[in-house]
């Protein structure tokens, strides 16, 4: 019965080519973990966000990205501790991308992206940095995709996506 509610806001300036903008997310949420067999755990976790974007066009190339902090109250579960131990989590992460639209039908796309992870039950963050080239190519009403990562660590798999749009 109680009010529990979740604030989003957004600020942003527009100019003539280009955007700017913040936003903060609060609120908070139940996390549901099963804990063994035969027991489960619920924590109450308060989440914050906080973070910057903006993009800017530049003749045929559009530069965009992201800045984001975040942190979660209470996100760790065990069977000694099941409604969560009251551990604080955050993170921080963020993207830095352009795309250069050599024809109105072909866009070359690269993306540097990292992030760093609070590590439960310690003092240091898992950090991971990766590089993401890519391509767009338009034909009629379709759209394919391509993009690969090349991460930073060696102990993180590379992968690449293939994807196809419509818009009718």
């Amino acid at each position: 019965g109680r009010f529990d509610g979740n604030v989003f806001l957004r600020a942003n300036r527009r100019f003539a080519t280009s955007r700017l903008g913040a936003f903060s997310y609060i609120g908070r949420n139940e996390i549901v973990a099963k804990l063994n067999a035969t027991r489960v755990g619920v924590a109450k976790d308060t989440i914050f966000r906080i973070g910057v974007d903006g993009n800017a066009w530049i003749s045929k190339l559009n530069v965009y990205g992201l800045a984001l902090y975040g942190s979660n109250s209470n996100s760790v579960l065990s069977l000694a501790s099941p409604a969560g131990t009251s551990q604080s989590l955050g993170f921080v992460g963020g993207f830095l991308a352009a795309d250069y639209h050599w024809r109105d039908s072909v866009a070359v796309t690269a993306r540097m992206e990292t992030r760093s992870v609070d590590l439960p039950g310690a003092t240091k963050r898992d950090t991971l940095t990766s590089f993401l080239p890519g391509l767009q190519v338009v034909v009629w009403k379709l759209k394919f995709s391509a993009q690969t990562n090349l991460p930073t660590k060696k102990d993180v798999p590379r992968f690449s996506s293939f994807q196809i749009e419509t818009a009718f």
